[in-house]
């Protein structure tokens, strides 16, 4: 039986498929380890990515173009790409919080992740 966790939207799984959970590298803005202090965000954006490098930057760029001047946190989960798609976000947007699996999670999983750690009064999953 796969032990289950309380969250704030339910019960959910704490392993993978494989009965192995191994933790995902949490890249923050500005490099810290822990999240600032700072205003809840108006909205959480989820972005979940496989070898996706191609297309990631072009839809930061229109995330950040069309926001209106919402404020939003963004998270961009990777589900352990070998392309550069990890090096791509950090490097060309910073504020972006990223989380790195080191296998893949699948496409809800990885939502999940990105969503207990968020903050905003909604959230989008893109």
């Amino acid at each position: 039986m796969v032990p289950r966790r309380r969250t704030r939207y339910g019960y959910g799984n704490i392993q993978s498929m494989d009965g192995k959970d191994p933790e995902p590298e949490i890249i923050r803005p500005g490099g810290g380890s822990r999240r600032r202090r700072q205003e809840p965000a108006d909205v959480s954006v989820v972005i979940v990515t496989y070898n996706s490098a191609k297309v990631i930057g072009e839809c930061l760029r229109s995330l950040y173009d069309g926001s209106c001047g919402l404020r939003k946190e963004v998270f961009v989960v990777d589900n352990a790409s070998s392309d550069n798609s990890v090096a791509l976000v950090q490097s060309q947007f910073p504020d972006v919080i990223i989380i790195a699996n080191q296998e893949n999670r699948w496409f809800a999983a990885a939502n999940n992740q990105a969503i207990l750690r968020s903050r905003g009064r909604y959230i989008l999953q893109l």
